[in-house]
């Protein structure tokens, strides 16, 4: 599917904006999606200007937004969180957990890379959640948390209850490992 961001699909560019953000050489990025490097800096510059007049735009108060993707996969169904969890926010991921408690998986991911922060009322929510789908037998994981969030998420007891992987193959090793603690046994 091609998107209004010129000659690259949506996917690849929430990729090239994924490595944007992190500060990623246009080079690298390139070399790392398989792209021309020219369209890299062009999809670089377009992002880069963006950012310059929404900053220009913006108060000083940034805005809150939490959005939702859910992926099945094959083993296990992945929910990916951009934006922040926070108390305004945590209606959908609320109906969004409610959903997936009510489906089959029994693998769940919480991917977390694109959150920007998370309160108190967003990391109950989630070890709720996370309560909710062991009781049932299943087993969840946060996956690749952000830097941003990362401190957030020892001080609100996250860690200590919710295992927490930086790469998806760890996930992955933990979860359907015949030697794991806790395994899927397919």
């Amino acid at each position: 599917m091609k998107s209004n961001h010129g000659e690259l699909s949506d996917e690849m560019y929430r990729r090239v904006y994924r490595l944007v953000k992190r500060e990623v050489e246009p080079r690298i990025i390139a070399a790392t999606l398989k792209l021309p490097y020219k369209t890299v800096q062009n999809v670089t510059y377009r992002l880069k200007q963006h950012k310059t007049e929404i900053a220009s735009t913006e108060s000083s108060a940034p805005e809150q937004y939490l959005d939702l993707y859910f992926f099945p996969k094959t083993r296990y169904a992945q929910l990916q969180m951009v934006g922040m969890v926070v108390d305004s926010k945590i209606e959908g991921l609320k109906k969004e957990f409610e959903k997936i408690l009510s489906s089959k998986w029994k693998v769940v991911v919480l991917e977390m890379s694109d959150v920007l922060n998370i309160d108190e009322v967003g990391a109950k929510q989630i070890l709720h959640f996370h309560q909710n789908i062991k009781e049932l037998g299943r087993y969840a994981a946060i996956l690749d948390p952000s830097p941003e969030i990362e401190n957030q998420l020892n001080r609100f007891g996250l860690e200590e209850q919710i295992p927490v992987f930086g790469t998806l193959s760890a996930l992955e090793n933990s979860a359907f490992s015949k030697n794991s603690s806790w395994s899927v046994g397919l």
